[in-house]
């Protein structure tokens, strides 16, 4: 249910322009959270050409062992060129020792 209402908060832009992509990171059964990448765009500045959400979580993987998520937009600008677009949410842990690059 807080998905879903979380889901409709961020939609509300729709009538003032704004179109958006949303990725919740990976379902982790113990957690509750609708964390996650979020992009939002003005459709009358920017069409959407192509777009791309991953969900990176393996629970037997050491790196990959706590959720993280990605998304990379194509956008076609008014002028005819093209904006491409990505973003992550990674976790961050300086006790971990890995390192992650965006």
């Amino acid at each position: 249910k807080q998905w879903y209402q979380r889901r409709v908060a961020i939609t509300a832009g729709a009538p003032r322009g704004f179109e958006n992509i949303y990725q919740r990171k990976p379902h982790i059964p113990y957690q509750e959270k609708d964390d996650g990448c979020f992009m939002m765009y003005k459709r009358d500045k920017f069409k959407l050409i192509k777009n791309a959400s991953l969900g990176l979580y393996k629970d037997t993987e050491g790196l990959l062992d706590k959720p993280n998520c990605a998304q990379i937009a194509l956008f076609e600008c008014q002028d005819g060129s093209q904006l491409c677009v990505a973003n992550t949410h990674l976790l961050y842990n300086p006790r971990r020792g890995d390192i992650k690059l965006t």
